[in-house]
């Protein structure tokens, strides 16, 4: 990531539009998620761990929805985070501008979803 776009702001601007795009997450839901499993305050340091990986990373695991990681091995589930992950993969190199439109991701996200009969929930217009 660049530097200027390491920072926090930048991170839970990204989580909410696509939360909000892929989940159906309101602004105050993805901060509930951000205090609980990212531990907000540690992103407050600039050379955090979570500046490591990109925001779409943190979040990969949320979008296999729990029938569908019920229904896979360790391993199958780790093999369909990374194939979500991949599902990111385009012209910005995994820096998403803020506004960016996330349907065509949303789309690539339900059709490796359908291969394993899940579905991302209805969800905004991100």
């Amino acid at each position: 990531m660049r530097q200027r776009d390491t920072n926090k702001a930048y991170y839970l601007d990204i989580w909410t539009e696509m939360l909000c795009a892929f989940l159906g997450w309101s602004p105050s839901e993805v901060m509930a998620w951000a205090r609980e499993a990212i531990y907000l305050d540690q992103m407050d340091d600039p050379h955090d761990l979570y500046y490591h990986e990109t925001p779409q990373y943190w979040i990969r695991g949320l979008l296999i929805p729990a029938p569908v990681r019920e229904g896979l091995s360790d391993k199958g589930v780790a093999m369909l985070r990374s194939r979500i992950l991949a599902a990111f993969a385009d012209e910005h190199h995994y820096e998403f501008p803020r506004g960016t439109n996330w349907r065509p991701f949303r789309q690539r996200i339900d059709d490796i979803l359908a291969e394993v009969g899940g579905k991302l929930p209805p969800a905004g217009d991100g």
